[in-house]
């Protein structure tokens, strides 16, 4: 069956690959605990999701039949719902999907659609669930309770709403366009407006929204996202790396930011490197280190020169640096310190400087956009810079 699978996969363009469980130790069995009445039946003791994850990485999908292997090197059958079920929780999937050939969950002669955790629990102990749904809801329940956000039990022949149901979030339970317009603002500070589209997923530069619609993004995350949506080798990085360490804070150092630090030196020219999250705690950081560096040389600090039209953050530093009144305003007092020069205009510059002389002020430093975006993508003129 795996073998006809994965044949089948690839024929639809997928680049499957199958495996066993015993490969790589993927699947650590031991045996059941009816295995005398069972026969050669295992459960899963421990999963070694590394195989995987590099199939994962690579943009593979693995394939995999459920023979597990113990430490003694016996192999085991495993159900696969139990495997399925096993393997979810330790990749930290969201969502768990059985195929069955049983139509639906059926209580007291009624089909029974979406079920929260509860229900699932109480159906287990329930007469009408037995045959083969039930190794099916006990592997999607007990793959919730262990972290699973979703699990989805189908039919081949209801494949058309599978599409519907996984591109949703969880917990959805309908198309984006049939919740309540209310939601966000229920949900989130409105310090921004909200969104009134909700997107799913994308793939380069398009998306893709919870009803299946697919947009040219233009957005690109306000910038961010320069490699696009779903790059596979930032992907690969990101899921080996969530794999390893996710965070260490400063006390400790890291060999991925070690190299990262070192190439963006040896591009830049610089002496050192400072990471950042984003680009408020960039100009953050910049704006406090040309203030440190100030007062280190002149013991004292001066005035930092920004620009009319700019935009550099939210964060206190950052939106003291930016022009814009309606930011500002709700904000003040604001940091001390920064006057504001009319952008791409020499004259009025050369001026400033010359009242800040005259007036026995040092300048600390300049913040400039080279393309100002807020104001409307305003380039400064090269001779300016």
């Amino acid at each position: 069956m795996n073998s006809r699978l994965v044949a089948g996969l690839v024929a639809g363009g997928v680049e499957a690959v199958g495996l066993s469980g015993i490969d790589g130790r993927t699947l650590e069995a031991e045996p059941h605990p009816d295995a005398a009445r069972l026969g050669h039946v295992g459960r899963v003791a421990c999963v070694h999701a590394g195989l995987i994850n590099d199939l994962l990485d690579g943009g593979r999908v693995p394939v995999l039949s459920t023979i597990g292997i113990d430490r003694a090197g016996g192999t085991w059958n495993i159900n696969a719902d139990e495997a399925a079920e096993a393997v979810a929780v330790a990749l930290g999937a969201e969502t768990i999907l059985f195929l069955s050939d049983v139509p639906a969950i059926v209580v007291d002669g009624k089909p029974v659609g979406s079920i929260d955790l509860d229900m699932a629990q109480a159906l287990l102990s329930h007469a009408d669930v037995t045959g083969g749904m039930k190794p099916k809801l006990g592997a999607a329940t007990r793959a919730v309770e262990r972290g699973v956000r979703q699990a989805i039990i189908s039919t081949w022949s209801e494949r058309g709403d599978l599409a519907r149901l996984l591109l949703a979030e969880p917990g959805d339970g309908a198309p984006a366009a049939d919740i309540p317009a209310t939601t966000e603002s229920n949900l989130f500070a409105a310090v921004y407006p909200l969104p009134r589209l909700e997107l799913s997923h994308g793939s380069g530069c398009r998306v893709v929204d919870a009803d299946g619609r697919e947009y040219l993004d233009f957005v690109s995350g306000i910038a961010v996202n320069a490699l696009g949506h779903a790059d596979p080798g930032l992907r690969g990085a990101v899921h080996r790396q969530m794999g390893r360490l996710v965070h260490v804070s400063n006390l400790f150092g890291n060999r991925p930011a070690i190299d990262l630090a070192g190439r963006l030196l040896s591009i830049t020219g610089y002496e050192r490197v400072f990471l950042c999250n984003s680009g408020s705690e960039a100009n953050e950081a910049a704006l406090k280190f040309t203030r440190l560096h100030a007062r280190s040389r002149i013991r004292g600090t001066g005035v930092i020169v920004a620009f009319e039209g700019s935009f550099h953050g939210r964060t206190a530093f950052a939106l003291s640096a930016t022009a814009t009144p309606a930011y500002r305003e709700p904000f003040l007092p604001l940091v001390p310190g920064i006057r504001f020069a009319p952008f791409d205009d020499a004259a009025a510059f050369d001026a400033l400087l010359s009242e800040l002389d005259a007036a026995g002020q040092n300048l600390d430093g300049v913040l400039i956009e080279p393309v100002q975006g807020e104001a409307g993508a305003r380039v400064a003129d090269g001779a300016f810079l």
